[in-house]
């Protein structure tokens, strides 16, 4: 479908921003799904299929139109956004049982939808808030681009990505280091993170034989250094809660698949 086809004339607008003056009244789900049937009845003509990303949707006339009108609620980006935050639960309505609201969605409309749903569940039962899961999500780009199929020196890129994933937790070390007092809630926090790195560094020496495994890499200290990365964080891995899917348990092959 052109932008053209679907343009809408000043009467139409005029008539389509009246609608969404009342429908910006509500909250929550209720507001964003209001308004994603809105612009999808009026702007795409009940086109529902797939809208592209948020800067795309941006640069539709009709959208820029109504966002440029001075007694709009919302300018183009908040547009653009709900009519992501739409497309994505069209398609995978379940993602509002996690408990999750448009906000958090928002965050992860462009990530794959095994990746999204992944992490959206573990913002649902870690009760990330928006802004935390920001912050993970700014990791994700960076580990697609290291991991990507058919780049040169994969391998390489990937250990640049972990070992300045590891500077970046020894700079957040460094930094709660400086607090002589931290609000309970914040320790709480601080505690399942840090379960999260013990599951990730348990996973490392995992690798590690893996990897002495399959190829000649090994020397006589590797069942060593194994032990060494394995060993004091096994037990602080394993209290309470599992804070996520390990690594290495989603990279096992299912052996009880026939």
């Amino acid at each position: 479908m052109s932008a053209e086809r679907s343009a809408l004339s000043e009467e139409e607008l005029a008539a389509l921003n009246g609608r969404l003056n009342e429908i910006v009244r509500e909250s929550g789900w209720a507001r964003t799904i209001a308004i994603g049937d809105l612009l999808v009845a009026r702007v795409f003509c009940g086109i529902t299929a797939d809208f592209g990303a948020p800067r795309d949707v941006c640069k539709h006339p009709s959208i820029r139109k109504l966002a440029q009108r001075d007694d709009c609620p919302l300018r183009k980006t908040a547009l653009a956004q709900a009519i992501g935050v739409y497309s994505v639960i069209q398609k995978e309505p379940d993602l509002r049982e996690l408990g999750v609201t448009p906000a958090h969605v928002a965050l992860v409309v462009s990530l794959p939808s095994e990746q999204r749903r992944e992490i959206l569940a573990r913002a649902a039962s870690e009760k990330w808030s928006v802004r935390t899961l920001s912050r993970a999500t700014k990791e994700v780009p960076m580990a697609a681009a290291a991991l990507k199929p058919g780049r040169r020196s994969s391998s390489r890129r990937a250990l640049a990505f972990y070992r300045a994933s590891l500077k970046t937790a020894e700079s957040g070390l460094r930094l709660l280091w400086r607090h002589d007092e931290m609000d309970p809630e914040v320790a709480g926090e601080l505690l399942t993170e840090i379960r999260s790195l013990a599951v990730v560094l348990n996973d490392s020496g995992e690798l590690v034989s893996r990897m002495q495994r399959k190829s000649a890499m090994a020397t006589e200290d590797t069942p060593r250094l194994v032990k060494d990365i394995r060993s004091p964080m096994s037990h602080l891995a394993h209290t309470g809660p599992r804070p996520a899917r390990s690594l290495a348990a989603r990279s096992a092959p299912d052996r009880t698949a026939k």
